[in-house]
């Protein structure tokens, strides 16, 4: 609105048209010629080559200590190592997304293990796609759950996950386990019977939730994999993708299991080798491919399409920020260009 109280609206967006692609620019922030000058900076980058790429990193944050466990416990997960990796031949920024959008120069984001988000954060997502951008999620439904007491190594499922939104786009990540006689092996403790005294030694055993992808499991055309001699992939679960909502967008199978693979939906992932001594788990329901990971690239409709924006309610989190007046009054993007890219990793 013009003013307060005014009947009269303008909308506040740009469209940048560069040869057939086009992107809505959406100023944000203290909406100063600063602020406008980065934004269509921003989106010329991403239409032109020659410029270093910036990638938007989510990753959880650091879980708490439990103080009744006595000490402080490290955090399991850093991803320092994805964090320099990605740095080598990229522009790499952290991002929270608890403010609603993505940062105006990023031209990827990339999301592992999304978990406890909220709906501000997922608007983020969405609305970037919205605008043609390129989103990446390792979208695993497991996390490691180590159990402290016993030393054993555990998983649980997440929450709070980006499930029903990715369903919406029409890629379900099933809640599923993918087991393959084709993995990379995995360091067990075991009980070995040495002249009648039971010894625990560490062993090197087959591990059927490290999936072991070779090249025949992997999109030959795709550039993303098809110099790679493999990947492992680690307590993966199946994606599936809506034929019917993807008719029209197009769809690449970047990575599959092998022919041998089946499911589990039980998260016991502890062997038993005197039950199961080849596998050391029993084989369950049909064995079938199993794909692992996928890239669809097309028009897709916003999870938010015909929903209150997040950015206009009020906050119930006095942490929370509040919404800028720029986000609050900016409408939803209901459906994106036909550049727009999603990468979905079961893992």
């Amino acid at each position: 609105p013009v003013s307060l109280f005014a009947a009269d609206t303008y909308y506040l967006d740009m469209i940048l048209q560069v040869g057939d692609k086009s992107q809505v620019i959406s100023p944000s922030g203290d909406l100063s010629e600063a602020s406008v000058r980065t934004a269509i900076e921003a989106a010329l980058k991403r239409s032109s080559s020659g410029f270093l790429k910036v990638i938007g990193l989510w990753t959880p944050p650091p879980a708490q200590p439990d103080p009744q466990l006595g000490q402080y416990q490290p955090a399991q997960s850093s991803f320092n190592t994805l964090n320099q990796q990605l740095s080598r031949d990229y522009t790499v920024r952290a991002v929270d997304l608890k403010d609603g959008e993505v940062p105006s120069d990023v031209d990827v984001m990339v999301v592992v293990a999304p978990q406890d988000l909220d709906d501000k954060q997922r608007f983020a997502l969405d609305q970037f796609l919205m605008r043609g951008g390129s989103v990446v999620v390792a979208a695993g439904n497991y996390v490691i759950s180590p159990d402290p007491f016993a030393g054993s190594l555990g998983i649980k499922a997440i929450s709070g996950g980006l499930q029903e939104m990715l369903q919406s786009y029409g890629i379900t990540v099933t809640q599923a386990l993918v087991m393959d006689p084709q993995n990379e092996p995995f360091p067990v403790a075991v009980n070995r019977d040495v002249g009648g005294t039971q010894v625990r030694e560490i062993q090197a055993i087959s591990y059927p939730f490290f999936v072991d992808v070779r090249n025949n499991g992997m999109d030959k055309n795709s550039p993303v994999v098809s110099n790679l001699p493999a990947v492992t992939l680690h307590w993966a679960s199946p994606v599936l993708v809506d034929q019917a909502k993807n008719s029209g967008r197009t769809v690449v199978p970047l990575l599959k299991s092998s022919a041998d693979s089946w499911l589990r939906t039980s998260t016991d992932i502890q062997p038993n080798l005197q039950l199961y001594p080849q596998l050391g788990f029993p084989i369950e329901g049909t064995r079938s491919a199993q794909t692992l990971a996928v890239s669809v690239q097309g028009a897709f409709e916003s999870f938010f399409k015909g929903k209150p924006s997040p950015l206009t309610a009020t906050p119930t989190d006095p942490n929370q920020p509040a919404a800028t007046p720029a986000l609050a009054t900016a409408a939803t993007i209901e459906s994106s260009p036909n550049t727009s890219r999603l990468v979905i990793i079961g893992s």
